[in-house]
């Protein structure tokens, strides 16, 4: 009986020990914003503006798109966009709120960031 207790005890460690070995198959990979285009062009306060982009990764999911717009310093919007699978198309529009203290005509920079279901991210500004 002895030995048979042992033989359980010492199988108990010999499977704790294989199941607690570190995953060496996981890969790790950032996304990549393909592309990035916003119209119009010419990026002024006051406007409308329309996003196109595609992010891409080739190994994990994606999980958002984070865009965030600044004029003179303030970010005027900012917004979560939830993208699936490994590569996403985004087609949005935006509107650029006018904020007080802020001169109509000034200039837009937009903030773009990809981040996938491991945390990993990709950045772009379009000035």
């Amino acid at each position: 009986m002895k030995k048979f207790i042992s033989s359980i005890i010492a199988l108990a460690v010999v499977a704790g020990m294989v199941s607690c070995g570190k995953d060496n198959d996981k890969k790790e990979s950032a996304p990549k914003i393909v592309s990035a285009v916003l119209a119009p062009s010419s990026l002024t306060y006051g406007d409308s503006l329309q996003l196109k982009a595609v992010v891409a990764d080739d190994i994990v999911a994606l999980s958002t798109l984070e865009v965030a717009f600044e004029v003179d310093g303030v970010i005027v919007q900012r917004q979560s966009i939830r993208t699936k699978g490994n590569s996403a198309t985004v087609d949005k529009k935006f509107l650029i709120p006018f904020t007080k203290g802020v001169k109509e005509g000034a200039k837009v920079i937009a903030y773009l960031t990809a981040i996938n279901v491991d945390g990993f991210e990709a950045k772009q500004t379009i000035e």
